[in-house]
């Protein structure tokens, strides 16, 4: 018996496909973030060695998001570092809160809708960004003249 306005399964794992595709989005701009604290670290192009770059990539994936955003604090321009702190605490409430404060939504279709439409607007926030953040990168990147074939060989 079906109840009315139950939700459907196809829906009910549409929610958690998005819920990882946006923290899959999170990652990904922790990791392009963990680059740029890396390289910004070198003083110029003759410093960076493979070995140099593995030891600064290693204690930079370390960090918690929250501990990378503080370390940029001085190396982002005070616009990206200001939507950074957006960010972080989007991503904080996604990590953190979304399921605590939203798992009630899950028993109806419109909250099942509500759910989606609010993952994917997170998922195109860390997405979008992670384009800014990136785009910043290879202008950081281009000051030490590596080519990306270059950074390639370094990264693996």
């Amino acid at each position: 018996m079906t109840l009315y306005n139950e939700p459907d399964a196809e829906l009910i794992k549409e929610v958690y496909a998005r819920f990882g595709l946006a923290y899959y989005e999170s990652e990904c701009l922790h990791r392009e973030l963990c680059i740029i604290l890396a390289f910004t670290s070198f003083q110029s192009k003759l410093n960076i060695t493979r070995p140099r770059i593995e030891e600064k990539l290693v204690h930079a994936f370390s960090l918690i998001l929250g501990q990378v955003k503080d370390a940029l604090k001085h190396i982002l321009p005070d616009v990206l570092y200001s939507k950074l702190e957006y960010v972080v605490e989007q991503r904080n409430f996604l990590a953190h809160h979304f399921w605590f404060e939203r798992i009630h939504l899950m028993f109806s279709t419109k909250g099942l809708r509500q759910m989606l439409k609010d993952l994917s607007v997170l998922s195109e926030l860390f997405s979008k960004f992670d384009e800014q953040v990136s785009d910043y990168s290879k202008s950081k990147l281009c000051q030490f003249d590596l080519t990306d074939e270059m950074l390639q060989k370094l990264l693996n």
